[in-house]
Formats: C-alpha cells, structure tokens, sequence
C-alpha cells in the first residue's frame, strides 16, 4: 500500500515550496530511503505537504536547496495554501 501523505515540519519554508529543516537531514533521509522502496515495490510517491505558520513562510528562492534536499508538493498555513491548485487557496 505504501504512504499517501507525509506531513512534513520546517523551520522556514519558501514560496517555491522549499523547506529548511533543523539541519540533521532526517526527513530527506527517510524520503529517500522510503521513495527508493516504493519505485522497487511499485508503490506511488507520497504526496509532501509542509505545515507552518505564516511567518515562517519567506520569498522565492531564499532557501538554499541542496542535491539531497526535497521540495514540498504543497504547503499549507493558516491563511494561504502554496503549490495546490487556485480553488483550494482560499483562507478559511
């Protein structure tokens, strides 16, 4: 069956969906090891979605992004929903 979703936490993230960590790399170690296991079973690609305050959100581009490093499929706060399509970013 595999993962559908993996809620993934940030200390800052960007508008084009990246996302700084604390530094230790555990998340994109797990993503990788478990997107490896899923294409070898054949399960899909989990859905990443980062969870944060709007403060926590920065411009384009100002989160450096290294070889290892994973973007977000989306990022959702509690005023703006970034990387889902137009109908769903309406504030609550």
């Amino acid at each position: 069956m595999g993962l559908d979703l993996i809620l993934m936490p940030g200390m800052a993230f960007d508008r084009e969906l990246a996302r700084l960590g604390h530094g230790k790399g555990y998340y994109d170690n797990f993503i990788a090891r478990y997107l490896s296991t899923a294409e070898n079973i054949g399960w899909p690609k989990p859905t990443l979605i980062g969870l944060s305050l709007e403060e926590q959100v920065l411009d384009t581009s100002v989160i450096p992004m290294a070889e290892h490093d994973v973007r977000l499929d989306a990022l959702v706060t509690r005023a703006s929903c970034y990387g889902i399509d137009s109908e769903m970013t309406t504030p609550l």
